[in-house]
């Protein structure tokens, strides 16, 4: 299933890419919307389209379209600015190619390297950091927009045997790219990629408590916590921390 992922703009700045317009004229001509970050439209046999993936707690409001107005685009009303914005397309999510690694690589490394969210070693190399990343258990995504790659995620099954039916994932933004909600859109895809292939819930193991921006993400995407394992990780600057285990069914 093709997804098309969109940011906003003012009004009449910036240009849009032609190959998502029709489908978000149709989605909203049908009349369907949604609100929230994750707001989804569908027109007939179109695909869901995620919507408004760097603006939330927002409410969509259907454009006027006529039948002979091709150029129509919903409208993204904040409630607090007060301020009008069009939807047009943003990201491109596909799966990693070997062309990817240096990309990869530029993206993982400040993460490592500030080692307050993932449990990897701080000076792992970057052959160290690609082969666990791109590990043959891992199908990679990248998140990319206008060629240049934002974010990357994989996809895995969280355990061998009675377990494989529950999927695990690892997220990473650049740190130049947080805030326009590309975690967002990488968590609504691989949800979607993990119910493609089957899996029948999914589990992030070990979710640093003082990690909040990304606890509150996961949890806006349903992900409930089931778990706290106290003091689990040594924060840097923190000290010992819990860590959480977050799970949602699919």
């Amino acid at each position: 299933m093709e997804s098309c992922y969109f940011r906003t703009k003012k009004r009449g700045l910036g240009t849009e890419r032609e190959d998502c317009r029709e489908k978000v004229s149709r989605a909203f001509r049908s009349g369907r919307t949604g609100e929230g970050e994750d707001a989804l439209a569908t027109a007939g046999e179109t695909p869901a389209l995620p919507l408004v993936a760097g603006i939330p707690r927002c409410l969509v409001w259907q454009a006027e379209a006529r039948e002979t107005d091709t150029e129509s685009y919903p409208i993204i009303r904040m409630p607090r600015a007060q301020e009008c914005v069009t939807i047009v397309p943003m990201l491109e999510i596909r799966h990693a190619e070997p062309r990817d690694r240096d990309s990869i690589w530029a993206i993982l490394k400040p993460i490592i390297r500030a080692g307050d969210t993932y449990t990897l070693p701080g000076d792992f190399s970057r052959e160290d950091s690609l082969s666990y990343w791109l590990s043959d258990n891992h199908e990679v995504f990248v998140a990319e927009d206008d060629g240049m790659i934002l974010g990357t995620y994989f996809l895995r099954a969280n355990q061998r045997g009675g377990g494989s039916h529950v999927a695990n994932c690892g997220y990473v933004t650049a740190p130049s790219a947080t805030g326009r909600g590309i975690a967002s859109a990488m968590c609504v895809h691989s949800i979607e990629q993990a119910r493609a292939r089957g899996f029948r819930a999914m589990q992030f193991n070990f979710v640093v408590k003082t990690n909040e921006r990304a606890v509150r993400l996961w949890q806006k995407h349903g992900f409930r916590i089931v778990g706290e394992l106290p003091k689990a990780f040594l924060h840097p600057q923190l000290g010992y921390t819990d860590a959480y285990v977050m799970y949602r069914e699919l």
